[in-house]
């Protein structure tokens, strides 16, 4: 999960552990809680923030699996397409998303 952008991670940083920051106005974009399987709660981003983060990440991730993971979200019985473009409008993804809904929404 993304940091603020505000937050300090040197100790991180000398930890090994690769850091991803997010602008602050856009960090609570999608921010959801969540009950692990033992009771806790923590902090998850919903499934449209996941898959623009997903988007935004196209450079590393498997084109292959950027293509499942949106073909299984748009399969889903809880695809919120208004809440998805106005996530990538946010995130400045729409032209990057649109041949992907093309491709998968009918004519």
């Amino acid at each position: 999960r993304p940091l603020p952008q505000s937050s300090g991670t040197a100790r991180l940083k000398n930890e090994d552990i690769t850091v991803r920051k997010v602008a602050d106005n856009r960090f609570a974009i999608g921010l959801a809680s969540a009950i692990t399987m033992f009771g806790h709660t923590v902090r998850v981003y919903d499934l449209e923030r996941t898959i623009c983060d997903l988007f935004r990440s196209r450079s590393t991730v498997d084109p292959q699996d950027l293509q499942s993971a949106f073909q299984n979200y748009m399969r889903s019985a809880h695809t919120d397409l208004v809440k998805l473009m106005n996530y990538a409008h946010e995130f400045r993804l729409v032209n990057v998303m649109r041949p992907y809904l093309e491709a998968v929404m009918p004519a």
